[in-house]
């Protein structure tokens, strides 16, 4: 059975709300839905790119994007995202590179479990 976040054209399993919605998303279960996966692509790296998250390192970016309190571990999900991506943990998303980048998305896709 494919993965929810390939259900929901969502590969990053962002949840819904007003960012979502802004960029054209419906919620499905608190999560946002997008009509295809480029759109759902095109949110992911709109989210890492935004004032949000660009200047975080991978550990807070992942305290924020997967908080614990949310029942996940976002040091293990950076740690992760670091050595799939083969950049530094300390490495501030704005000092990366459009390549690194992508492979932080295609990471955290991976790690998101993406499913067909």
């Amino acid at each position: 059975m494919p993965s929810k976040s390939y259900r929901n054209s969502n590969p990053g399993n962002i949840r819904f709300g007003k960012w979502a919605a802004a960029r054209g998303a419906s919620d499905n279960d608190g999560f946002a839905r997008w009509a295809t996966a480029i759109e759902g692509t095109a949110a992911l790296l709109a989210l890492l790119a935004g004032g949000g998250y660009r200047n975080l390192d991978l550990v807070r970016v992942f305290e924020r994007y997967a908080p614990s309190a949310d029942n996940n571990r976002p040091r293990e999900y950076a740690a992760y995202v670091a050595q799939q991506a083969r950049v530094p943990l300390d490495m501030m998303l704005a000092d990366m590179d459009p390549f690194q980048v992508l492979k932080v998305a295609e990471a955290i896709t991976r790690f998101e479990g993406w499913t067909p």
